[in-house]
């Protein structure tokens, strides 16, 4: 991640040719402009709106971007897929997320009605 878009898009260039994240880690760590360089496992679904449809297709060794996310200049580098797997933690994250929206539902959908000295709360079903 850099402001400099010409930066960026070198970095790309260095990827497509090949060369690793650690690589340019080395390279680019002490940089000016400065340069951050993260490697990690991500989630599709956590990317940004924007970036989802980027990685569709992605394959091992894909590079996207540059790319400008918060006025800042990114690319990545797929290093592996690894496909979605219902195990139970992700089931538990799955059920805490839609129950966790059930309930924002329940509470929008109900009437509270404080005009007397008792409170009458009820659904608007």
């Amino acid at each position: 991640m850099t402001a400099d878009k010409e930066l960026a898009e070198k970095l790309s260039q260095e990827l497509q040719a090949e060369k690793t994240v650690e690589e340019l880690a080395k390279e680019y760590g002490e940089s000016d402009p400065p340069v951050r360089i993260f490697k990690q496992q991500v989630q599709q679904r956590s990317l940004p709106k924007t970036l989802q449809n980027s990685f569709d297709s992605a394959t091992s060794g894909t590079v996207v971007g540059p790319v400008e996310i918060d006025k800042s200049w990114s690319v990545f580098s797929v290093i592996d897929i690894i496909p979605a797997e219902l195990d139970e933690k992700t089931k538990k994250q799955i059920e805490a997320q839609l129950f966790s929206e059930w309930l924002v539902q329940q509470v929008q959908d109900l009437k509270i009605d404080f005009r007397s000295n008792t409170a009458d709360v009820s659904t608007s079903k």
